[in-house]
């Protein structure tokens, strides 16, 4: 039995030979091969040919689940700068307040440097092996907090229809809905279209922040403006598309919970 186990090459075959030995064989020969296996999913790991049960299967070998073995701390870098974001968003409001080119400026500097985070917190988060749950969900909740609140203040000083801000809204409150359903089986991370409807959504307010005519001439200005609508305009599109694939991802992660 232990020779026909060492002659296994495939990743599943490992993790069944594991099972075998363990309730046939010695312990001694259990350790070795638990130890082949454990080089095995080291190198199938590296080349990201090991299947998810597989992994689970090997990991439980050596007592912990493979998320276990690979989980992040929460306190971290990347999850700092997406509570900064966080608590960036009433900051926003406060200084947004009132629609003075001084104040419509200063909230565009609030708006830049939250919007600034999500790209950097992402960016850590992946180069320096800190993703956790809890940073995927908080950073959704923050972009979608930012971009809401943005998007009610432009059209509650008349720069945005508020057509416009209910159906991103409603979009948002929808997405965050259909993640919490399944965030017990699976933390949703955002898309690419998700993540393209982010970009599009911060330049478009970002220019409609920045009170152009009071340095441009009006011109200029109003084709700027314009520029930032139309921006608006694709993000809605990506956002009504990327739904639906969201949608469709959601349920597909509740059929397989479900089997």
């Amino acid at each position: 039995m232990t020779r026909g186990c060492a002659r296994a090459t495939d990743n599943t075959d490992n993790a069944v030979c594991i099972r075998i030995t363990q309730s046939f064989t010695p312990p001694v020969a259990a350790l070795l091969v638990a130890e082949r296996a454990d080089n095995g999913l080291r190198a199938a790991s590296q080349h990201g040919s090991l299947s998810n049960r597989a992994h689970d299967a090997l990991a439980r070998t050596r007592g912990v689940s493979a998320t276990e073995s690979e989980k992040a701390p929460v306190v971290n870098i990347a999850n700092a700068l997406t509570v900064l974001r966080l608590v960036l968003v009433p900051v926003f409001v406060w200084v947004y307040w009132a629609d003075t080119p001084m104040r419509a400026a200063l909230a565009w500097a609030v708006f830049a440097l939250a919007a600034g985070t999500d790209k950097l917190d992402g960016y850590l988060a992946r180069s320096r092996h800190l993703v956790t749950n809890f940073g995927k969900l908080a950073d959704s909740i923050a972009d979608k907090a930012l971009i809401s609140v943005a998007l009610v203040m432009l059209s509650w000083h008349g720069m945005l229809w508020w057509w416009v801000t209910v159906l991103l809204i409603a979009r948002e409150v929808l997405i965050t809905a259909v993640r919490m359903s399944v965030v017990k089986k699976h933390v949703m991370a955002a898309g690419k279209a998700g993540k393209i409807k982010m970009a599009l959504q911060s330049f478009g307010i970002a220019g409609l922040l920045i009170p152009w005519s009071s340095f441009l001439p009006q011109a200029v200005a109003t084709v700027l403006v314009w520029a930032s609508w139309a921006l608006i305009a694709v993000a809605l599109y990506f956002s009504l598309t990327s739904a639906w694939g969201y949608i469709q991802d959601a349920r597909r992660i509740a059929h397989e919970g479900a089997d």
